[in-house]
């Protein structure tokens, strides 16, 4: 197996894991950190997808946007968790900037 498809196969896991736990008692950083960390989360997925599939933008996009709504509907089984839809915008937002950055970083390192 590749690294690249290692470390994807292994950030995905990592992220599937992290969606499913109970969260603590409520208490955030400053309104919006968990969107904030939603969109974090799902960049590195958008970057980590388009390092191992770099020539395949749609199904990058598609298949991390799935994830994105997975986790989401996993969460209405998880104990003090919830499907929102702000999450979901948070995650595609993520997802979108990751997959930019690393097409803007591959251009920059070809030239």
């Amino acid at each position: 197996m590749h690294l690249k498809t290692l470390a994807l196969i292994s950030y995905v896991v990592l992220v599937i894991a992290a969606t499913a736990l109970p969260v603590g008692n409520g208490n955030l950083l400053f309104a919006g950190s968990d969107k904030v960390a939603h969109g974090l989360m799902f960049m590195v997925l958008g970057m980590l997808s388009s390092w191992t599939a770099p020539k395949k933008h749609v199904m990058v996009i598609t298949s991390s946007l799935f994830l994105a709504l997975g986790t989401e509907v996993l969460q209405l089984v998880v104990p003090r968790r919830s499907f929102e839809w702000q999450d979901l915008v948070a995650d595609g937002v993520g997802v979108l900037i990751g997959w930019a950055a690393y097409q803007l970083a591959s251009m920059l390192v070809s030239e």
